[in-house]
């Protein structure tokens, strides 16, 4: 409708032979603008869509982290909470509360033979060095704990086996690396 209105001015005003030159320029510039408009909202569809995507991914991913932490955690979280509430509800005597025991080292003896081991980590914290032995236990390896000083800190390292050879320690190291993706590395007992 607006074509033909421009057209009939333009006709009266410059002639036809000038109007038929104007109008397809015309309508290609609109027509680009319109292919400019379509392209640049499909362009922010297909951004909102994966952003949208991903944001499910990462919910569903934290989801699943939550539920491999409850696993891993067990029902003590439970029952330590559940006992916490029973204990609100009663008066403490100060008498009744036992006396922590004092630190026992949690050095554990390497197996008998080998002279070198593969360690899988260095930490602080001996709950952490107790739960990554006991992992380790529970896929089949032969971990121990030896306790390292630096600076007035101790460092608690997880090794893992004692081996005859360095060939077999680099095996093993090896072996871990790909299976669990830790930064292993061989040491001499």
């Amino acid at each position: 409708m607006l074509t033909l209105l421009l057209s009939a001015i333009l006709y009266n005003t410059v002639g036809y032979e000038s109007v038929c030159r104007l109008i397809p320029a015309a309508e290609t510039d609109i027509e680009e603008e319109r292919m400019r408009i379509l392209t640049l909202g499909i362009i922010l569809g297909l951004l909102l869509a994966l952003n949208i995507g991903c944001s499910k991914k990462k919910e569903e991913a934290a989801q699943m982290e939550k539920e491999m932490m409850a696993q891993e955690a067990g029902d003590s979280a439970a029952k330590a909470d559940s006992m916490a509430m029973d204990t609100m509800s009663e008066p403490m005597d100060a008498a009744a509360i036992p006396e922590e025991p004092a630190e026992q080292s949690i050095e554990t003896p390497p197996p008998a033979s080998g002279g070198y081991t593969v360690q899988v980590a260095s930490c602080e914290d001996a709950d952490y060095a107790r739960h990554l032995q006991d992992l380790y236990t529970q896929r089949g390896y032969e971990p121990f704990i030896t306790t390292f000083n630096y600076d007035g800190q101790t460092y608690y390292r997880v090794r893992i086996g004692a081996y005859d050879s360095y060939s077999q320690a680099k095996a093993a190291m090896n072996d871990l690396i790909d299976r669990y993706s830790v930064n292993a590395w061989i040491d001499v007992i």
